[in-house]
């Protein structure tokens, strides 16, 4: 998924909030991740007549993909992926500087003074854009106080390269009969927790 949003055929409806994580929800979606728990399906809309949409979009047969829930999940990825926004991206605040402990397996973000110079704290964009767990022993292969500690707790840094290759489950909704307004009742249905798309939100999606 984060390679369709690269390029470009992943985009978001307009009626869609903005990126609104924080920093806790991050971590704790990247520890589930590396714990491997369940977090939860995606949902996209494939339609070929599709209304005002973020970022740039492509497709096959002019059908275009549109992501209705999972947006705060993918942006976060993303940003930890590639250490930017996506096209699509609309929010206040990304987050970057997760790092993970080798010894305690716990993520938090980045604190000069704690993890500076300590060998078992681990820059996580950094290690999954650098060649993961391959390319960090070969970066400490002349330390060999660093690389003994890499290759005892090399199971958990393969769990944690691990996590650029998690693929979510993806429900799909295509046909005719999915209007904009249809897609806006699915969407607050599965957002049912939250707050619902107010009737001025449903009138500018469809603007």
């Amino acid at each position: 998924m984060i390679r369709q949003i690269e390029r470009g055929e992943l985009t978001l409806p307009e009626f869609q909030r903005g990126y609104v994580w924080n920093r806790q929800q991050v971590s704790k979606l990247v520890t589930s991740l590396y714990r491997k728990h369940p977090t939860g399906h995606l949902l996209v809309w494939k339609t070929n007549d599709p209304t005002n949409l973020r970022g740039a979009h492509t497709g096959d047969n002019h059908q275009t993909s549109v992501l209705i829930d999972g947006q705060q999940r993918l942006t976060s990825l993303y940003v930890l992926f590639n250490d930017e926004a996506p096209a699509f991206y609309e929010g206040e605040k990304l987050h970057r500087g997760l790092w993970f402990n080798i010894v305690t397996e716990t993520f938090s973000w980045y604190q000069k003074t704690k993890m500076q110079g300590q060998p078992e704290w681990i820059d996580v964009h950094k290690f999954l854009s650098d060649g993961g767990l391959n390319g960090l022993l070969e970066r400490s292969k002349d330390k060999s106080d660093e690389k003994d500690l890499y290759v005892q707790n090399i199971n958990r840094l393969n769990r944690l390269d691990q996590i650029k290759d998690h693929s979510y489950t993806v429900d799909q909704l295509s046909g005719d009969e999915f209007s904009m307004e249809k897609v806006v009742e699915v969407f607050n249905m599965v957002n049912s927790a939250g707050t619902e798309l107010t009737r001025m939100d449903l009138a500018m999606a469809h603007l």
